[in-house]
């Protein structure tokens, strides 16, 4: 089994960069354990754990203009639940199987809704990825009551027929 190799920084990151790394790593055969981020007062604050090689160019990655997450492959959900706080931001809650990719694949279908994480926690639970994301969209705003409906709609789409879907 490859070692975990840990990550903690905080900088100034590019608006793609979570979907830039998670699809870059899964497009070098890495796999994210677990991926904490938190955006305050415009930096970033990140840790983030890694099965795979210990030297990794993750500046590289984030920063890179084109996102490789674009081929990558369907995934299907367990189950989500999408709320909304009390600022509006939406909060999103997704299980899935734990594959190369899945993170990747979750902020590309996020970014074609114009939604944006703002703080993010995606682990991996033995065979089950958990993430929790705080979507904003752009420029920060709260999402639109139509944007929450159809991400509703586009993950139940990626969902298996018993997957439980819950929508605030």
């Amino acid at each position: 089994m490859p070692g975990l190799t840990r990550y903690r920084f905080e900088a100034d990151l590019p608006l793609l960069w979570t979907e830039r790394l998670a699809g870059g790593l899964a497009a070098l055969g890495e796999d994210i354990s677990e991926l904490v981020a938190d955006r305050s007062a415009g930096l970033w604050s990140v840790q983030l754990s890694v099965r795979g090689r210990p030297n990794v160019d993750l500046l590289h990655l984030m920063r890179e203009t084109e996102s490789r997450s674009e081929s990558l492959a369907s995934h299907m959900l367990e189950s989500f639940h999408i709320g909304r706080t009390e600022e509006g931001a939406l909060e999103l809650v997704v299980r899935a199987p734990d594959r190369p990719g899945f993170l990747a694949f979750l902020l590309r279908e996020l970014r074609t809704l114009a939604l944006f994480p703002a703080r993010v926690k995606a682990r991996s639970v033995g065979n089950l990825a958990e993430d929790r994301l705080l979507l904003v969209s752009v420029g920060g705003a709260a999402p639109s009551a139509e944007t929450a409906r159809a991400l509703a709609g586009v993950l139940s789409g990626h969902s298996q027929p018993q997957a439980r879907a819950r929508h605030a």
